[in-house]
């Protein structure tokens, strides 16, 4: 006797539950890569403005670094009296540590998005 496809037995036709759990398990895979690419892309984007402002802080550690040599400069020449360099040289000292713990703190930043990103 053939068998028809009414009588043949339904195990090998999935039930409707397994229709969702399996619709689901493929939306939770899409809809992960979806979300991963779009952290990612903003990881990516933050990473970037770290490094931007790491790259602004350098530039402003090099222009203090370069102001407070000149000073040193100009007070041998006797073009100014010490205690002005002095009071200078404390205000830049004081920007330079500013400065040196923003860009730490940018380090630690810019590291951990790197680590992030893969």
């Amino acid at each position: 006797m053939a068998s028809s496809p009414l009588t043949q037995p339904r195990h090998h036709l999935p039930d409707a539950a397994g229709v969702v759990a399996l619709g689901q398990a493929t939306s939770a895979r899409i809809g992960g890569k979806v979300l991963g690419d779009a952290l990612r892309r903003q990881l990516d984007v933050l990473a970037a403005e770290s490094t931007k402002r790491l790259t602004a802080a350098k530039t402003v550690q090099r222009r203090l670094e370069c102001e407070r040599e000149k000073l040193l400069h100009t007070h041998y020449v006797d073009a100014i009296p010490l205690d002005v360099l002095k009071r200078e040289q404390r205000h830049i000292s004081r920007e330079l540590r500013g400065v040196d713990r923003q860009m730490a703190g940018l380090d630690v930043e810019v590291t951990e998005q790197q680590a992030l990103v893969g």
